[in-house]
């Protein structure tokens, strides 16, 4: 791999070549040197010998089975760790602003996972085959230890892919932000610009992430006949799925949040220099703010939307595959090999958009010869024909060619095939229509089995439908809580927000009906609607549908009710270098309980702005409720970054979020 770093795939050919070469004449070796002790026992051995002779056998394919899985589980990690380098050296090497340099890195590298996995298993199976001698029928000893060894290493096999997938989601992660900063530098004056960029290579990521890990997985067990997986076994896939989904939920959301925050923050930055530079057109600045705020959340959901589906798109138009060469046929191991009985789901092609349908009839064929085999015959000769994946093509029906009479030997195949842009659907069109009538598809149907085939001719030439139309998005949400102010428009849609919602939706809360509010505005809640805003947007139903929740899951606040007996708010509060923000209120500061709150604030949420050649060295936080006093002295701890230029440290403070001035305080 070090002299070929340009192709990687020929470096897994080379060492899968070597291998497969080698274990066949290991296990040529072996039964030559087992033949005479064989030829021995059967003949002159005690049945104390015989039965010592099985165990040992046994012993020997348990061992043979586990240092075989260790040696596939340890290429598995090395190509992984060597992916992750390789994908780590081509985001470095990318220039700033291509948008499509992302993406084709992590096109390259998942197909060099792709051709990795099954040469490992090809290498694992044939491991197998050479140190398991032919002894009779295993007894069930052996049978039960050999089901325990196989259904273990399936579950590791999950974990370690999963594990992968994680570190992989995570590093497509780091590298999207790291992107959109670069991005950044370039000072695009349009930040949108730099949101759509990272978007792609996201989205890319997540679709070729699942790729991979389905084909990890699949290889748990090495080819053979299906046998059982025990009942704790199950179990633990299912609770090894269980915890992947979970960690993949919650990583999902959190990259949404980052994404969000992401752009929040500069565009806040964009706008004061926007201000400062067009100080007359300050609604121009506020509105182009406001529509990169906007894309850059739409933007945010679609990379989670994609995170979270775990669907496979594989990279297009990927270079054919070197298939590794075949090993010399060897005899079948004595033993079943057991096979999970639930399968991982092959690899889906994207949601269709466009669609070709087309009818060919078959001669030499009946509606029962026909069947499930043969159907996925016709199915594999049309992507071989197409230059496609085998899930694009559906078979919809098979019907006889005369309908009057009951059976015919000619049947009539119905089926679409999808796509998601039109070119790609018109140009296979063309390409199958020419093959019925060519006869490239005779020849490819027969060269995949369905040797009984006399002729095909089209009945119906392929016909292309378009994409139903988009479901129309959720609708916001709409309010009449008394106490409101009239043009209070609520920002979460109707799918969880609703009058009898659990957690209790803000828009339709007694607790957030203030006649100021005119959205659930992170800025300007007070203690009493955030803390139901929060219980909103922190469960887990809400927190995948609302993207309005972003900046009330991304940032630390909190709000606690305390009483005359005082109190510390410390829990969930805005952080800088580890540690966090304090307030402490000594006892008989209030004389009684009220909810307070101490949570971050953005730069552009609020209206002062800092004094020229000043910059904040902590976090902008908002105490409320805004105005509060106090019959005793509030202590209010403060984490912030030294000065590196020696520069003095002040505080300052402004009233509200809607205050144009900061104050110094003594401190």
């Amino acid at each position: 791999h070090t002299r070929n770093p340009a192709d990687p795939t020929e470096c897994t050919a080379d060492e899968t070549t070597t291998m497969l070469a080698e274990y066949p004449l290991i296990g040529a070796a072996k039964a030559t040197c087992l033949a005479p002790d064989v030829s021995a026992e059967s003949t002159t051995g005690t049945a104390i010998g015989a039965a010592a002779y099985l165990v040992a056998a046994n012993a020997g394919a348990m061992a043979t089975f586990n240092r075989c899985n260790a040696a596939s589980a340890a290429s598995s990690v090395a190509a992984v760790s060597d992916s992750a380098g390789d994908l780590t050296a081509c985001y470095l090497s990318n220039v700033p602003g291509d948008a499509t340099a992302g993406p084709a890195c992590i096109a390259a590298e998942t197909r060099t996972m792709l051709a990795a996995y099954p040469a490992i298993a090809a290498v694992r199976a044939a491991c197998i085959d050479a140190g398991s001698p032919s002894p009779p029928e295993p007894p069930t000893a052996r049978t039960v230890a050999y089901t325990i060894a196989s259904d273990a290493y399936a579950a590791a096999t999950l974990t370690r892919c999963s594990v992968a997938a994680n570190v992989s989601t995570v590093d497509a992660i780091e590298e999207a932000l790291a992107e959109f900063e670069r991005c950044k530098l370039l000072v695009h004056a349009d930040r949108a610009f730099c949101t759509a960029e990272e978007t792609t290579t996201m989205v890319a990521a997540h679709a070729q992430i699942a790729c991979v890990r389905a084909a990890c997985i699949a290889e748990s067990y090495p080819p053979g006949p299906p046998g059982p997986f025990s009942t704790p076994a199950t179990a633990a896939y299912s609770t090894a799925v269980d915890v992947f989904n979970a960690g993949t939920s919650t990583r999902c959301h959190a990259a949404e949040a980052a994404s969000v925050t992401a752009v929040n923050l500069e565009v806040g930055a964009t706008k004061t220099r926007c201000d400062a530079a067009k100080p007359t057109e300050q609604q121009y600045c506020q509105a182009e703010a406001e529509t990169t705020s906007a894309a850059g959340a739409a933007d945010a959901a679609r990379a989670r939307e994609a995170c979270l589906a775990q669907v496979c798109i594989l990279p297009p138009h990927p270079p054919p595959p070197s298939p590794p060469p075949s090993p010399p046929p060897s005899p079948p191991p004595p033993y079943s090999i057991p096979h999970p009985p639930f399968p991982p789901p092959s690899p889906s092609p994207p949601p269709a958009q466009y669609s070709l349908n087309m009818i060919t009839s078959l001669n030499g064929y009946t509606t029962v010869t026909f069947d499930a085999i043969a159907q996925t015959a016709f199915v594999e000769a049309i992507a071989v024909l197409g230059g496609f994946e085998t899930t694009r093509v559906e078979v919809i029906s098979v019907t006889n060619n005369n309908p009057v009479l009951l059976l015919t030997t000619a049947v009539n195949v119905e089926y679409t095939v999808s796509f998601l842009d039109l070119t790609r659907t018109s140009t296979t069109a063309t390409t199958l229509n020419a093959a019925v009538a060519g006869g490239d598809l005779s020849a490819q149907l027969v060269a995949q089995g369905l040797t009984e085939l006399t002729s095909v001719t089209e009945v119906t030439s392929a016909s292309i439908n378009a994409p139903p139309p988009p479901a129309p998005p959720p609708a916001l949400a709409v309010t009449h809580l008394p106490g409101l102010s009239p043009t209070f428009s609520c920002p979460f849609i109707d799918t969880t927000c609703t009058p009898g919602a659990s957690p209790p939706c803000p828009c339709f809360s007694e607790s957030c009906a203030n006649s100021h509010y005119n959205s659930i505005s992170y800025a300007e809640l007070l203690p009493a609607c955030m803390r139901v805003t929060l219980a909103f947007c922190e469960a887990t139903l809400t927190g995948s549908v609302q993207t309005a929740c972003a900046p009330f899951t991304s940032r630390k606040q909190e709000v606690k009710l305390i009483g005359r007996s005082g109190g510390v708010m410390d829990s969930n509060t805005p952080e800088r270098g580890g540690r966090k923000s304090r307030m402490t209120l000594p006892t008989d500061a209030i004389t009684e309980a009220v909810e307070l709150g101490m949570g971050e604030l953005a730069y552009d949420e609020f209206t002062a702005k800092m004094p020229n050649g000043r910059y904040a060295k902590s976090s902008y936080i908002s105490l409320t409720p805004h105005g509060k006093t106090f019959l005793k002295l509030v202590d209010v701890e403060i984490p912030f970054t030294k000065s590196l230029s020696g520069y003095g440290i002040k505080v300052m403070k402004t009233s509200s979020e809607t205050s144009s001035e900061w104050t110094e305080l003594p401190y």
